[in-house]
């Protein structure tokens, strides 16, 4: 009885051990770390995009939240005061009316995470209730231009501590630290 209990232990504690890689592992699939660079597994950073290291100035959006630009329009991703987010569709540093975007959310404690669903609110996109309290929140954020599109995925960061060195908070913040 003793070695079947060991070895159901042994499977478990094996099985848990594979789960918990597979949850943490990028799949060799770069990912955002919030400041435009995408790393791997390996720590290797990429870009989304070309990119010419002697100009790495930042895009901000244009209420000083974090520019999305996998996306045309471009959508700035802006965390207002009571923890609501803002999506506004930007095109030349200029926002223009929402079209037919679909966005949401799931950020937070991955035990306890909040789902967030995004409506039209004028010329943006508002959502339904607030972020948990907290500087530092895992997000991924699903865009799909329209109803049959296929979704884009980002996933960031959202650190709402104050940047030392521009205007904006970490999650939109231009700098290049």
């Amino acid at each position: 009885m003793k070695q079947i209990t060991r070895k159901i232990f042994m499977l478990t504690a094996t099985l848990a051990t594979i789960l918990w890689s597979s949850c943490n592992d990028d799949h060799g699939h770069p990912h955002d770390d919030g400041h435009g660079h995408l790393h791997n597994e390996q720590g290797d950073h990429h870009h989304s995009q070309p990119h010419d290291h002697a100009k790495s100035q930042k895009e901000s959006g244009s209420n000083g939240g974090r520019l999305i630009t996998s996306v045309t329009p471009h959508l700035e991703f802006l965390v207002k005061e009571d923890l609501t987010i803002r999506i506004s569709a930007v095109t030349d540093g200029k926002v223009i009316s929402i079209a037919d975007q679909i966005v949401t959310l799931i950020g937070g404690n991955r035990s306890n995470p909040t789902y967030l669903e995004f409506s039209k609110d004028g010329d943006s996109l508002i959502s339904n209730k607030s972020l948990p309290k907290g500087k530092a929140l895992p997000v991924i954020v699903t865009i799909k231009s329209t109803q049959e599109s296929d979704p884009i995925t980002e996933k960031f960061n959202l650190n709402l501590s104050p940047c030392n060195d521009c205007d904006f908070k970490e999650y939109a913040c231009i700098c290049e630290h």
